[in-house]
């Protein structure tokens, strides 16, 4: 596709559905704020069969529903984009590998988050396999908050979430929470000194992991916060008052929750707004 030629496109997969078609403002919305072609993917893995009603079969059926929300999907972001800056695509074959082929040369890849395969959805598992960030998107939601929420442990992981985290904020004019989540050993009071000990480590920690950011992009306003609880937890619960959480993902093995990561799996079950995960550097 010449559109794509010396540029990595913005990616989003669609079905026709709502949460499909949030995902799809989103992705609009980052390619105008990155000035980047948006390739728009309706990808349909549908064995051959006949229908209940045994009118048509099932495959034909799936073919044009997925051809009409394609074809929706394409105009609705060529009113919004240039129209040279829009491509379409419709692939036979699984969502989730069409997607990840596709992320290899894509500056991001955005995905709904209720679309089902087995046990995981399409959004779980491209967040796992696919080769540069991914953004998960719920349902549309009406509120704008002008901040995004970042999850912080050190790693360096964590660090390519901070990274995009910033540079996202500096393009939504949004400011940045900083959050590390940490479990104390104990209530007792014979841990209270190691508890606090513990807690001023962890403030240091982030304070040193913040402040390349803090200098490099010296105009976003930043927020840090060494919070007692699960990553999960704290993240999902500012969750409702953001626009973005972002979170690093260092999962192994081939299972999709090993690979994804726990803290990652857990957003994309319980966020209220988008969730961004990367795995590389940003």
């Amino acid at each position: 596709m010449d559109l794509m030629k010396g540029h990595r496109p913005i990616v989003v997969g669609v079905d026709g559905s709502a949460e499909s078609d949030a995902a799809l403002l989103w992705a609009v919305g980052e390619a105008a704020l990155r000035d980047l072609p948006l390739q728009v993917i309706a990808a349909l893995d549908v064995p051959i069969g006949r229908s209940r009603v045994g009118r048509a079969p099932v495959a034909q059926t799936a073919s044009g529903d997925a051809d009409v929300a394609l074809t929706r999907a394409g105009q609705y972001a060529s009113a919004r984009l240039a129209a040279d800056r829009v491509a379409t695509e419709f692939a036979s074959g699984s969502p989730v590998r069409t997607l990840c082929r596709a992320a290899a040369t894509a500056e991001l890849v955005v995905v709904s988050s209720h679309q089902p395969q087995l046990r995981q959805s399409v959004g779980h598992s491209v967040a796992a396999h696919a080769s540069c960030p991914v953004i998960v998107v719920r349902a549309r939601s009406a509120a704008t908050h002008s901040r995004l929420v970042v999850g912080s442990d050190g790693s360096e992981e964590s660090d390519h979430a901070l990274a995009f985290a910033f540079d996202e904020a500096v393009r939504r004019g949004a400011s940045v929470e900083v959050v590390h989540s940490w479990r104390p050993m104990a209530s007792e009071s014979s841990y209270r000194r190691w508890n606090k000990r513990a807690e001023e480590n962890f403030q240091q920690q982030l304070r040193d992991s913040v402040a390349p950011y803090r200098t490099k992009y010296p105009d976003v306003p930043v927020v840090e916060r060494v919070l007692e609880g699960s990553p999960v937890d704290q993240l999902a619960r500012r969750s409702d008052q953001a626009d973005l959480v972002v979170v690093g993902s260092r999962g192994l093995g081939r299972i999709v929750g090993r690979l994804l990561g726990s803290v990652s799996q857990g957003l994309l079950d319980r966020a209220q707004c988008p969730v961004a995960v990367l795995k590389n550097e940003w």
